[in-house]
């Protein structure tokens, strides 16, 4: 009768047998940083089946934003998502205003009017767990993602900048 060591399952260290493996530890670091998503835009654009990372296009020219970007909306005011234009002049080159990102599908309720459902003070982040305080961000009533055409099944509501809004009196 055989009898077989017992090794140790790689599940239970994956840092320490990565050592001789960096690539591994690599692919791990940057899924814990940018997520699986993330991790997987990398590595297909390390071995050249995407040229490049996807941006948000940018159309028109940048204008000087000249609107107040601190509103202190409360729950059930009226507000108006800004053009498209208005919105994309706030964000940098990766598509942020101030680190939140915005997503492609919110420029679809550009000019749609909603009441807001909540401010957001604080939200987690998914890849670390950490816990990070956001200033002038609203959820709408209503403008929910739709998981990107499938993608995922959450339907987390958006996050708004109030730079990216106008408030409008009630009808």
């Amino acid at each position: 009768m055989k009898t077989t060591t017992s090794m140790p399952c790689q599940n239970d260290n994956v840092q320490e047998y990565s050592k001789n493996c960096p690539i591994i530890l690599l692919l791990l670091q940057r899924a814990r940083d940018y997520g699986l998503r993330g991790t997987v835009r990398w590595i297909l654009k390390k071995v050249g089946i995407i040229k490049k990372e996807p941006r948000m296009k940018k159309t028109g020219e940048k204008i000087q934003v000249t609107w107040k970007e601190n509103l202190n909306l409360q729950p059930g005011n009226l507000v108006e998502v800004r053009s498209a234009s208005e919105i994309q002049a706030t964000l940098d080159d990766n598509g942020r205003y101030k680190g939140l990102v915005l997503m492609p599908d919110m420029l679809d309720l550009a000019g749609k009017r909603f009441r807001v459902y909540k401010r957001l003070e604080r939200i987690l982040i998914e890849n670390t767990g950490e816990i990070r305080t956001v200033k002038n961000t609203v959820l709408l009533d209503g403008a929910i993602c739709d998981g990107f055409n499938g993608a995922c099944h959450k339907s987390c509501f958006f996050y708004w900048r109030e730079v990216w809004l106008r408030k409008v009196e009630s009808d």
